[in-house]
């Protein structure tokens, strides 16, 4: 799917809303790889590379969302291919409260920042989510994907 970063929805509501409810939204530092690739690699270890990945660039290409001090969820960038948005996950506990959307447009958001236009999310799973949320189109099937080994 590709997004239109400079029409995304503005989303200073939705992240006051977490921080009303004590979910702390924030890019992570490099002191935190460890935990945070501990972290999911104990829920996702296919990501783990790709996060790890995210802690070799500064500022780093991740942001998280905690609450008590806990990691709850994250959210990469620019780190399997420039201009690409994910991987990304919440803990199943903490779905549906917005952590995701929000997680979503502080990436796209630092990725406008950046100085891109637009962005790719790969592997897509909920489509209709990014597409709600960010705006996001989806690509033509034919369309080479990242993913596939013989592309390069």
């Amino acid at each position: 799917m590709v997004v239109p970063l400079l029409a995304l929805p503005d989303a200073s509501a939705q992240y006051r809303r977490l921080e009303e409810a004590g979910i702390c939204l924030r890019r992570s530092q490099v002191y935190e790889a460890d935990q945070v690739t501990r972290w999911v690699a104990d829920r996702w270890k296919g990501w783990v590379a790709e996060v790890a990945a995210a802690f070799n660039h500064l500022p780093v290409r991740l942001f998280i969302a905690t609450l008590n001090g806990d990691i709850i969820g994250f959210a990469a960038f620019d780190v399997a291919y420039l201009g690409l948005f994910g991987p990304t996950a919440v803990d199943p506990e903490h779905q549906g409260k917005g952590v995701g959307a929000a997680l979503l447009l502080r990436s796209l958001e630092a990725m406008r920042e950046a100085g891109y236009l637009y962005a790719i999310i790969g592997d897509v799973g909920p489509a209709g989510f990014y597409s709600r949320v960010a705006g996001a189109y989806s690509l033509p099937a034919e369309w080479p994907s990242f993913t596939d080994p013989d592309v390069s």
